[in-house]
């Protein structure tokens, strides 16, 4: 059983829920001065002051449901020029919300997917969801995961649909933060620095020194990334030199971030 101020939450989320799906339908989303942008957000913190990410359940179901014909329904009849930026945060999207979400997915105006703190227990179909999706949906230019755990091969799968989706439609954003507990795999890194996306984010992903020579080696062969932040990681003041000489060959790099990391001088 769950905590009173979790079913409060529920609730409220709920509420939030049905209103973002009228707001497809109506074409009311508002968008201030940027694109327009759906949140589906769980907002619960616990005694620490953690968020909570809320289980799946299947009094859910009609509601993503609903949301995959209204994506579909506002591309067809209010997006106009524009696309969509979807983040579901903070609540569990098992294959058979992915299921529901894909087609619907693939054939609208969406530019951008997030997914944050999802807790769902592995095995998940998440990669080949994102892969069908980038491959099908040349719309989407941007694909963005904040606490996500997923195997090396399932961030191979996904690094090879951006690098694919290179010779056609370029992907512009690859956020990968706080997906790695104990530091990233090489081989991984590597894969994420080459696919060709413009800005990666590798932010918070607790890596040490031990991670920092492939990734000068990556940035010293020149890919075509323009953006990265390395951003909240463990990196000192050797590692800002290593990282210095990488770019000395680098012709695309225009921003690197390293802020919030163990450097003694800016």
């Amino acid at each position: 059983g769950h905590t009173g101020e979790y079913a409060g939450a529920m609730e409220e989320f709920l509420v939030s829920f049905t209103d973002t799906i009228k707001e497809l339908r109506t074409g009311e989303l508002w968008t201030g001065t940027r694109s327009p942008r759906i949140d589906i957000r769980f907002a619960l913190f616990d005694e620490e002051d953690h968020e909570v990410t809320a289980d799946h359940d299947d009094v859910l179901m009609p509601y993503w449901m609903e949301l995959a014909k209204a994506l579909i329904h506002w591309s067809e009849y209010h997006a106009s020029d524009e696309s969509l930026a979807i983040t579901i945060d903070h609540i569990e999207t098992p294959d058979a919300v992915l299921d529901v979400l894909r087609p619907a997915i693939k054939q609208s105006k969406v530019k951008h997917i997030a997914i944050d703190d999802d807790g769902t227990p592995k095995p998940w179909k998440l990669a080949e969801f994102i892969d069908d999706i980038i491959q099908t949906n040349h719309t989407v230019t941007g694909v963005g995961f904040t606490g996500v755990m997923l195997s090396n091969e399932e961030w191979g799968t996904i690094c090879n649909a951006i690098r694919i989706r290179h010779q056609s439609v370029a992907m512009e954003i690859f956020q990968v933060r706080r997906c790695f507990v104990d530091g990233m795999n090489m081989e991984v890194i590597k894969k994420i620095l080459t696919s060709n996306s413009a800005e990666v984010d590798l932010g918070t992903n607790r890596m040490f020194s031990r991670e920092v020579s492939i990734i000068a080696q990556c940035l010293n062969s020149n890919p075509p990334l323009a953006w990265l932040s390395l951003r909240g990681n463990h990196f000192n003041d050797a590692d800002a030199a290593v990282l210095a000489n990488s770019l000395s060959s680098n012709t695309n790099l225009t921003t690197l971030r390293v802020d919030r990391n163990n450097f003694t001088e800016e």
